[in-house]
C-alpha cells in the first residue's frame, strides 16, 4: 500500500437524494468543514432525469465525519418539517 492510499480517508454515504437537495446538503456540510463527494449516474444527468434511481445522488463524507454529517442533515430536515 502506498503512502497516498494510507492517508486517503475512507468515504461513507451519508445521504442519497435528488440533485437539487444534494447540492444544498453539500453546501451545508462544506460550510461546517466536512469534505463531500457527490456520486451519481452520468446517464441521469445527461438525460436530465429528476426522478428514479438514475437521478439519485449519493453524498459521501470521510468516515470520521459521518456522525457529525448525519446530525447536521437530520437537524436541517427536522427544521424543514416545522
Amino acid at each position: 500500500m502506498s503512502n497516498a492510499e494510507r492517508k486517503s480517508p475512507e468515504w461513507k454515504t451519508v445521504a442519497t437524494t435528488n440533485q437539487e437537495e444534494a447540492l444544498i446538503l453539500k453546501g451545508l456540510l462544506e460550510e461546517n468543514q466536512i469534505p463531500v463527494k457527490l456520486k451519481h449516474e452520468a446517464i441521469g444527468t445527461l438525460y436530465g432525469l429528476t426522478v428514479g434511481p438514475l437521478a439519485e445522488v449519493a453524498l459521501l463524507v470521510p468516515a470520521q465525519d459521518l456522525a457529525r454529517a448525519l446530525e447536521l442533515i437530520q437537524s436541517t430536515r427536522d427544521s424543514d418539517e416545522e
